[in-house]
């Protein structure tokens, strides 16, 4: 007899590495959950038992040509081709996308062209590093003139880090600054979706469909992310993204987290920081 796809979950094969495993087993077992996952089904009746692949580390073509490390942690699968790709978020805020600058502007020019150069200029200024090649000496007056503004201890961070804090930016380089406030609330819906579905990938069945927080209980912990785009974009229209007020503003509030500059292995890179508490409102 052919079981529902109720049933069928009971039976659905699970694969992978032993983390995403466990947090499949337990995604299995929770009815609730998996009236989630099958609202993401178009009200498609799969055929046969969804086989589960648990991969956490899983690497995907990327648009560069290279591999990348997916966004999907658990795929879920039936025979006839229906699909859905988890993003596990094992705490409730932490890096959700890491990208240097020319890899953050390849993959926004992907979508929709070429960036303008002030723009451009903007971005490398606030993230800084190596990306100031070109720009030193507008770099060093600025940070003189901030001496005028800042206390000694910022002034010696913006020095270590080559990189200029929202306040700086806003004083020494008005324009570019403006451009880039423009850009992150005209394409936060494209932000959102790199972050939490493709990051670098470059085919489609390797974008992720849901987020799920699996230290989240007793609260709402899945979130579509097509939904969650369309929430940011509506979030802009009433809370713009904004410097932060720490630091003199070194990071960006974004509606599901923020942006500041990381530096791993000293190279300044965009770190896309995610938190529930954020992304849980744009859904209240």
């Amino acid at each position: 007899m052919q079981r529902n796809r109720s049933e069928g979950w009971r039976f659905a094969k699970i694969d992978g590495h032993a983390n995403e495993a466990r947090f499949a087993e337990e995604l299995l077992a929770n009815p609730d959950l998996i009236d989630e996952i099958e609202g993401l089904l178009d009200n498609s009746l799969p055929e046969g038992d969804p086989t589960v692949v648990a991969d956490g580390n899983k690497k995907v073509p990327s648009i560069f040509d290279d591999l990348t490390i997916s966004k999907t942690d658990i795929e879920i699968k039936w025979d006839g081709g229906e699909q859905v790709s988890i993003s596990v978020k094992k705490s409730t805020g932490g890096q959700v996308w890491l990208a240097t600058l020319p890899r953050f502007v390849a993959s926004v020019e992907r979508e929709i062209g070429t960036l303008d150069a002030g723009l451009v200029k903007g971005l490398s200024l606030y993230i800084g590093g190596a990306n100031l090649a070109g720009f030193e000496d507008e770099f060093d007056k600025a940070v003189a003139a901030d001496a005028s503004f800042f206390v000694p201890k910022m002034i010696a961070q913006e020095k270590r880090h080559k990189r200029l804090v929202a306040e700086s930016m806003a004083r020494s380089f008005p324009s570019e600054w403006k451009k880039v406030l423009e850009f992150f609330n005209e394409h936060i819906g494209l932000i959102t979706r790199l972050s939490f579905a493709q990051g670098f990938a470059v085919n489609e069945e390797d974008f992720a469909d849901v987020v799920i927080y699996n230290q989240v209980t007793g609260d709402r912990n899945i979130f579509p992310i097509g939904e969650l785009i369309a929430a940011a974009e509506k979030d802009v229209l009433t809370r713009p993204v904004v410097a932060g007020t720490r630091y003199n503003g070194s990071t960006l509030v974004l509606p599901f987290g923020s942006l500041q500059m990381h530096r791993p292995k000293g190279v300044n890179q965009f770190q896309f920081r995610h938190e529930y508490r954020e992304v849980s409102r744009l859904f209240s």
